[in-house]
C-alpha cells in the first residue's frame, strides 16, 4: 500500500530524511577532501596550508545551507531549524567515531584528519551532541510555535547575512589574522651561520653530556656563563634527581669455552639490568620477529629477536600535514629509517617477555646504517628494567642465527654497568628577559645528549643561544612578550628536568605560558651508505592547532625558504616526539622543531652532521615567527577551533531560523 497522505511518517518527515541522507553525503565527502588534497595539490602552497589550517570550519557551514536550502518552506520554521541542527551534527559526530577508531587502520586516521587538524576530538563530541540533542528538541516540539510576524524583507536580510559571513567575512578574517605587521628585525644583530655554529661546536667540544656525567655539569655551568654574558640577570639554574645508570663493560661470546668461541660487535640497550662482572651464559632461543614473536619456552635463556627498522617516508608524512614545503619537488619517494623506531619496538616487547623471566635479551637492529662502530644509544627513557639486553648488527645476528637454527647454542653476555637509584643530577638552566606583557614565550632545547651529539642537541642547543644572544640585543620597545630561554637536562633520562620544570612551575611560569618553541635536530639529509645530498634532513614542526598559529608560522617558513619543513598537528600517528611533549600535556601550546635522521643516537652524530647552512635561516624564521605572534592579539592564539565553530553555528542557525520563519510568512 502507497504512502501518500499527510499523515505518513516518511511524507510528514520527508525534509528531515532527506537532510539527514545529504548530510551524511556531504560529511563523508569533507572527511575525504584533506587527504585527496594531499595527494592531488601542491602542499608548498601557502593559500592551501591556510586552508587546512582553517579546513574543519567549512564543512559544517556548508551543511548547514545545503540543509536549510532542503527544508526552506517544507516544513515548520523550527521544525526545520532543528532538522538543519540534526544535520550539521552528522559531521562532529562522524569525526568523533572516526578519531576514535583511528588506530584500527590508517584509513579511517586518513578520513579523521579534519578533527586532528582542528585538535582534540572530545570538542567535536561535544559539539554533535549538543546540536543533536537541541536538534531533536526543535524538531519534535517546533511545530507548536508560530513564526513571529516580521516584514517579508527581513528573510532576504537573514539569508545574505549567512552567505556574506560564509563566503566574505570568514576568508577575510583568516587573511587578516595571518598576515598581522610587524616591524623588520636589525639586520646587524640578527644571528649569523657562523656564530650560531660557534656555539654549536662550543657545546659539541664540551665531550659527551649524559645526564649526571661530569661533562653535563660542566655543559650546565658552560650555560649559565653564556647567559650571563649576554647580560642576562635573571638567570636560573634548577637541579633535578633521577636514576643513575653507567656501563661499565660489555660484552658477547658466542659458544664461550668451544674452540669454534666467537665476540661479535655488540652494544648495550641503556639502562639494563647488570651482569655479574663476570656475566652470565645460557642457551639462545631465536624467536623472530619483535612485533609478532614466536613464543616459546624462553625461562632462564637469552632471547634472540629481531628488531626490523620503521621508515618514515616524505609522502606518508605529508599527508598528516597543514603543509609540507618543498616547492623543488625532490623528495618524492624519500623515506629514512626512523631513529626511535627499534627503540620503540624494543620497549613494547620487553613488557611482554619480562613476565617469561628470560636470562637476556639480544636484539638484531635490522636496516641499522653502517657508520663504522656500533653505538645505538636508545632507549632513553631512564626506565631501570632488570633484563639485560645487549643489539647486535645484522651481519653478525645472521651468523648467530644460523648457529642457533643448527642446534644447541650458548652465549656469555656480559654488561657491567654502575646503578644509583636517585643517584643522578642535572639541571635545567634558563634566562628570563622581561617584556611589555608578564606573558611568556619559550624558547628551548636540551643541552644533554648521548655522545658529543652534533646533532642530538648540539644544534638546538647553539641555536636557542643564538636568539638569547639577539633578543639581548633587542629593545624592550619591541619585545611585546617576556622572553624565556630554557635549557633542559633530562632528556636521554625520560624527560626528567623537564617533568620537575612543570611540576615546580605549575603557579608562576605554566600559567603565564604563552608557547614553548622547542627546536631540537638540525640535521643534514644522509644515509650511509650513500654520500651527504647536502640537503637538510625533512624537519616536522608539531604545532597545537591553533588556525592563527599553524597560518602564521608556516609564513615564516615560506618567507625563510625553509624547503623540507612539514607543518604538522599534535595528533599525528608520532604524537609530539620531542622535548616539548611534558609542556603540551600540561597546556602549554607548542611549536616544535625536530628532524629523526637513522643516525641521531650514534657516536658518528659529529659537527659535520649539522645542517649549518640552514643555520641563520631557521633564525630569521624564528624571530619572524615571534614578530607575528607578538603582533596578533592573545584571544586569537588562543581559542579552540571546533568550540569557535560551534559558536558561530549557534549564531547562523538564529538567522537561518529567521529566514525560515520569514520564508513561511
Amino acid at each position: 500500500m502507497s504512502c501518500k497522505t499527510e499523515t505518513c511518517p516518511f511524507k510528514a518527515n520527508r525534509p528531515l530524511i532527506v537532510s539527514l541522507i545529504v548530510s551524511l553525503a556531504l560529511s563523508v565527502i569533507f572527511s575525504a577532501l584533506p587527504f585527496v588534497f594531499a595527494l592531488a595539490l601542491d602542499k608548498s602552497s601557502l593559500p592551501l596550508a591556510l586552508f587546512m589550517a582553517w579546513y574543519s570550519l567549512f564543512p559544517p557551514l556548508v551543511i548547514l545551507l545545503v540543509s536549510l536550502w532542503i527544508t526552506a518552506g517544507k516544513a515548520p520554521w523550527l521544525r526545520a531549524s532543528g532538522a538543519i541542527w540534526i544535520g550539521v551534527s552528522i559531521w562532529f559526530l562522524l569525526q568523533y567515531l572516526l578519531s576514535a577508531l583511528a588506530e584500527l587502520s590508517v584509513f579511517i586516521r586518513l578520513f579523521a584528519l579534519p578533527a586532528t587538524l582542528a585538535g582534540p576530538a572530545i570538542p567535536f563530541l561535544i559539539a554533535g551532541l549538543v546540536l543533536l540533542a537541541a536538534g531533536i528538541i526543535l524538531y519534535i516540539f517546533g511545530k507548536r510555535f508560530a513564526a513571529p510576524k516580521a516584514k517579508p524583507a527581513l528573510a532576504g536580510t537573514a539569508l545574505s547575512l549567512l552567505v556574506i559571513i560564509t563566503f566574505v567575512l570568514v576568508p577575510v578574517f583568516i587573511a587578516v589574522t595571518s598576515n598581522p605587521p610587524i616591524k623588520s628585525p636589525a639586520a646587524d644583530i640578527l644571528p649569523t651561520r657562523d656564530q650560531v655554529f660557534g656555539y654549536v661546536s662550543e657545546v659539541y667540544n664540551l665531550g659527551e653530556r649524559r645526564p649526571g656525567s661530569e661533562i653535563d655539569h660542566k655543559a650546565i655551568d658552560f650555560l649559565e656563563a653564556k647567559l650571563r654574558g649576554f647580560g642576562y640577570t635573571d638567570v636560573r639554574v634548577e637541579k633535578s634527581n633521577f636514576d643513575y645508570w653507567e656501563p661499565i663493560k660489555w660484552s658477547i661470546e658466542v659458544g664461550p669455552g668451544t674452540p669454534a668461541a666467537w665476540q661479535p660487535e655488540t652494544f648495550y640497550v641503556p639502562y639494563s639490568g647488570p651482569t655479574p662482572a663476570e656475566g652470565i651464559s645460557a642457551d639462545v632461543v631465536y624467536i623472530g620477529n619483535i612485533s609478532s614473536p614466536d613464543w616459546q619456552d624462553v625461562k632462564g635463556k637469552i632471547v634472540l629477536v629481531d628488531i626490523p627498522p620503521t621508515d618514515v617516508s616524505w609522502d606518508q608524512m605529508k599527508l598528516f600535514s597543514y603543509m609540507a614545503y618543498e616547492p623543488e619537488h625532490m623528495l618524492k619517494g624519500w623515506a629514512h629509517p626512523y631513529p626511535i623506531g627499534w627503540m620503540m619496538k624494543y620497549s613494547s616487547f620487553y613488557d611482554k617477555v619480562e613476565s617469561r623471566q628470560p636470562a637476556g635479551i639480544i636484539g638484531i637492529l635490522r636496516g641499522y646504517p653502517d657508520m663504522g662502530n656500533f653505538t645505538y644509544y636508545a632507549p632513553y627513557e631512564g626506565i631501570l628494567r632488570p633484563i639485560p639486553s645487549m643489539y647486535l648488527k645484522a651481519e653478525a645476528g645472521d651468523k648467530l642465527k644460523s648457529q642457533v637454527a643448527a642446534g644447541k647454542t650458548s652465549v656469555k653476555l656480559v654488561l657491567d654497568a654502575k646503578v644509583a637509584i636517585k643517584g643522578g643530577e642535572s639541571a635545567n638552566v634558563y634566562a628570563v628577559l622581561p617584556g611589555q606583557s608578564d606573558k611568556i614565550i619559550i624558547f628551548h632545547s636540551h643541552h644533554d645528549s648521548p655522545w658529543r651529539s652534533g646533532v642530538e642537541d648540539s644544534s638546538g642547543t647553539g641555536m636557542v643561544l643564538g636568539l638569547a644572544k639577539y633578543y639581548s640585543q633587542v629593545p624592550l620597545a619591541d619585545r611585546p612578550y617576556t622572553m624565556m630561554f630554557l635549557f633542559t637536562g633530562g632528556h636521554m633520562v625520560g624527560a626528567a628536568t623537564d617533568k620537575d620544570f612543570v611540576e615546580r612551575h605549575q603557579a608562576d611560569i605554566l600559567p603565564k605560558a604563552m608557547y614553548d618553541i622547542a627546536i631540537e635536530h638540525i640535521a643534514d639529509d644522509y644515509l650511509p651508505p650513500a654520500a651527504p645530498t647536502g640537503n637538510a634532513e625533512p624537519r616536522g614542526v608539531f604545532i597545537t592547532e591553533n588556525p592563527v598559529t599553524v597560518a602564521l608560522f608556516s609564513k615564516s617558513v615560506a618567507a625563510a625558504g625553509l624547503s623540507r619543513t612539514l607543518v604538522f598537528p599534535t595528533g599525528t600517528p608520532l604524537g609530539v616526539p620531542t622535548d616539548a611533549q611534558d609542556y603540551g600535556r600540561a597546556g602549554i601550546p607548542v611549536v616544535s622543531l625536530i628532524s629523526g635522521p637513522a643516525w641521531l643516537f650514534d657516536e658518528h652524530d659529529t659537527l659535520d652532521r649539522v645542517d649549518s647552512a640552514r643555520l641563520a635561516p631557521l633564525s630569521a624564521m624564528y624571530i619572524n615567527f615571534a614578530s607575528r605572534l607578538g603582533a596578533t592579539p592573545e584571544c586569537l592564539l588562543r581559542f579552540n577551533l571546533t568550540w569557535a565553530v560551534l559558536g558561530l553555528l549557534i549564531v547562523m542557525s538564529a538567522l537561518a531560523a529567521l529566514f525560515l520563519a520569514y520564508r513561511k510568512q
